[in-house]
């Protein structure tokens, strides 16, 4: 096994949590305590070299809150002189371990997110249904094709470990014989019962035809195109909503819509973008015509 010499050095380097800095304040250079610890930066960046070099670091208590979008999540959140300390260790290990992933591991690895997990889910459901080959359907539909889709979630993935085609705690694996997939999956589940003490969500995990659509990372992927979540459509119909009823700004809600519409870009899904950025005007509209017969009626 080839081993790694001078890690420590190169974690704790200067030059090494400058990076890791850039890297945790990125996209958060407007929060309070980004700013804080920018005030004093070097004196911080130095202390915290300092507690390494040292092994006097201890990472400060975990902030947890409840996010509900719609699922109930609890979140549990690092201070951030902490989260540098984790790029500057990600900077040093991950190109190590970064090359012992299979392809398809997707989660949190460059140039390998959302986008090329889908491509990577289209390649081989082509593949698994000889481009398209259309099963028998009352409907006439030639999203049924052949083959079938072993969609499968850890169960506590996140309480039991801080590990085809995988994102974070899913996977999938396609295969024509459905008998096949319901012997790996058993396969499966048996393997990380006796090896990581973890297992398979009984009702998350389960085999699926690729006739109905598969659902990953974000979107329903049929044969010939791609619809997004429904509860993600949802959400952005409450953020309207909280517009109209002017818990948020105009602004707040553009910003929504446009990470929004970079996500369902991807999908087919033109009509929908179109109609919810009427629905936007309209609203934004009967607002202004409401403001100005506020005005009026106060004079």
């Amino acid at each position: 096994m080839k081993t790694y010499s001078n890690s420590h050095k190169k974690i704790i380097s200067f030059e090494n949590l400058i990076l890791a800095w850039k890297k945790a304040r990125k996209g958060k250079t407007k929060k309070d305590y980004v700013i804080k610890f920018e005030d004093e930066l070097f004196c911080n960046l130095m202390a915290l070299h300092y507690e390494l070099k040292f092994h006097a670091y201890s990472p400060r208590p975990l902030v947890t809150f409840i996010l509900r979008d719609p699922k109930t999540r609890v979140i549990s959140k690092s201070d951030f002189r902490d989260r540098i300390v984790h790029h500057a260790i990600c900077n040093i290990i991950e190109p190590i371990f970064d090359k012992t992933f299979i392809h398809d591991s997707c989660s949190n690895r460059k140039n390998k997110g959302n986008l090329f997990a889908l491509m990577r889910l289209q390649k081989f459901i082509r593949k698994i249904s000889k481009n398209g080959l259309i099963a028998k359907n009352k409907f006439q539909d030639n999203n049924f094709v052949v083959g079938y889709c072993l969609k499968a979630d850890i169960k506590h993935y996140f309480q039991e470990v801080d590990h085809n085609i995988r994102y974070v705690d899913d996977f999938v694996i396609l295969h024509r014989s459905k008998e096949q997939l319901v012997l790996w999956k058993e396969q499966i589940n048996n393997f990380l019962k006796e090896n990581l003490k973890i297992e398979l969500h009984s009702q998350k995990s389960r085999i699926i035809p690729l006739s109905k659509g598969i659902d990953f990372v974000g979107f329903r992927n049929f044969y010939h195109y791609k619809l997004p979540r429904k509860r993600n459509i949802r959400k952005m119909q409450r953020r309207i909503q909280a517009f109209l009823e002017e818990e948020i700004s105009y602004q707040e809600l553009m910003e929504s819509y446009q990470g929004w519409q970079a996500y369902v870009k991807w999908s087919s899904s033109l009509n929908l973008r179109r109609n919810l950025l009427k629905e936007i005007q309209k609203v934004k509209q009967s607002l202004v015509e409401k403001r100005k017969t506020s005005l009026q009626h106060s004079r």
